[in-house]
């Protein structure tokens, strides 16, 4: 009866070209790249089958020897010159990831955050995408990088926003690990200053007294545009003269951080809305617009009376923080905490302070 044993061997070529044969050791460990050939006998005459492929271990090699043993043993081999072709199994290759696939992804994953943010994330993608031709995420390096600064200045951008919307961009290829491909762009920090007593008169002089409300809340709440424009009736303690900044999901707004907090409210705002609330008894916002939603561009507003008024003012406030409009003094104790402020000499300039409404109307 013929023989069914299979063998292993390792295979190396020498200097001259010769090859070379050893018998594989199973306690041995074999880089990769290693070639491994099977050797037995067919009708009494040794045959020498070499391994092909890029992921050939001896693992792999003498569990070929055990299936080559049971081809002997069936007679799946016979005399013929050739062996049976043994298929070896390939690693499969990740799809490559297009650029518009990526940046659909990532828009999709951040559409929790929130609608103005979101938005903000979808319109920067729009622009980077305008300026970006290429086709494969993986192809993007730092000059696309630079080649979107210069798309975005040719627009007429400041360099802080140019700044925001690279950070952006970055951030989109940080979430598929793409940690070497960043640049940054210098920005100058502008000192923020707050508004005298004469410029606020002079603003109060041009609103309306809804208008002149909106804004007494601004100044005496310190808080965000989205803060105010979610404000709703429920959030103001009227006997322990607070404003509660809380989730409102069915309205799709939720606070910075997701921390709620209370705001303290100077006596002459509250007075105001109590007599608010008497003329709208039904409404659940303090300040809808006209389709009874949030209002959105109170701060497009603002900016307008500020240059009607005050054609010379550089001053403008705020979206994310209300640090050009003075909350009342009480709030300066920590302010950090109420109205989630980094910098509390931007909100109130304390004892030298001259807005109407705020630290001169506590102190009396």
């Amino acid at each position: 009866m013929a023989t069914s044993t299979v063998s292993v061997y390792t295979r190396t070529t020498d200097a001259n070209g010769k090859r070379r044969y050893e018998l594989a050791d199973h306690r041995t460990s074999y880089p990769m790249g290693t070639i491994f050939c099977l050797r037995y006998e067919v009708g009494g005459r040794r045959k020498w089958e070499t391994l092909t492929g890029s992921m050939i271990t001896l693992k792999y090699a003498l569990a070929r020897a055990k299936m080559r043993e049971s081809d002997l043993l069936t007679g799946a081999i016979n005399d013929a010159k050739t062996a049976p072709v043994v298929p070896v199994p390939q690693p499969e290759k990740p799809a490559r990831l297009t650029l518009d696939q990526a940046i659909d992804r990532y828009l999709r994953n951040a559409s929790t955050k929130s609608p103005r943010t979101f938005h903000g994330y979808t319109y920067t993608m729009k622009q980077f995408r305008e300026s970006c031709a290429k086709q494969f995420l993986d192809e993007i390096n730092k000059q696309d990088l630079y080649d979107f600064v210069t798309y975005l200045r040719v627009r007429g951008l400041g360099d802080r926003t140019i700044h925001n919307r690279v950070e952006e961009v970055v951030g989109l290829l940080r979430h598929y690990d793409i940690m070497n491909v960043t640049i940054r762009v210098k920005h100058t920090e502008k000192k923020i200053s707050a508004y005298t007593r004469e410029e606020l008169r002079s603003l109060f002089a041009v609103c309306d007294a809804e208008d002149r409300l909106v804004f007494e809340f601004f100044l005496g709440s310190g808080c965000r545009e989205s803060e105010v424009s979610h404000a709703c009736w429920e959030d103001i303690n009227f006997e322990a003269k607070t404003y509660t900044v809380r989730e409102h999901l069915e309205l799709g707004f939720q606070p910075k951080d997701r921390e709620e907090r209370e705001v303290p409210l100077p006596d002459a705002l509250l007075a105001s809305l109590r007599q608010r609330r008497q003329t709208y008894t039904d409404a659940k916002l303090i300040f809808p617009n006209k389709q009874g939603r949030p209002e959105g561009h109170f701060i497009e507003f603002f900016s307008t009376c500020c240059l009607l008024q005050i054609p010379n003012s550089a001053l403008a406030l705020s979206r994310k923080s209300s640090k050009l409009l003075s909350p009342i003094s009480s709030l300066i104790v920590d302010s950090r905490l109420l109205l989630k402020h980094a910098d509390v000499t931007s909100i109130c300039p304390g004892q030298s302070c001259s807005h109407p409404g705020c630290c001169e109307s506590s102190r009396t």
